[in-house]
């Protein structure tokens, strides 16, 4: 994968995690299913972590 797709599916993954903990969290009083927008939300962010640290890895590894 290329470093600029890897850094583009992240904050992808970033925006849309966070998008859906924020529904998670404010649907929490009125559906009894928000625990899998959370999870699904939090998985995604995790995701994304996970990929921002490989980008960063893989960039320190080509200027050296």
């Amino acid at each position: 994968m290329k470093k600029e797709t890897l850094f583009y599916v992240a904050v992808i993954f970033t925006v849309i995690g966070l998008s859906l903990i924020g529904l998670g969290v404010g649907k929490i009083f009125n559906r009894p299913c928000v625990g899998t927008i959370i999870g699904l939300g939090i998985g995604l962010c995790a995701t994304a972590l996970i990929l921002f640290r490989i980008f960063r890895r893989i960039d320190a590894f080509e200027k050296k």
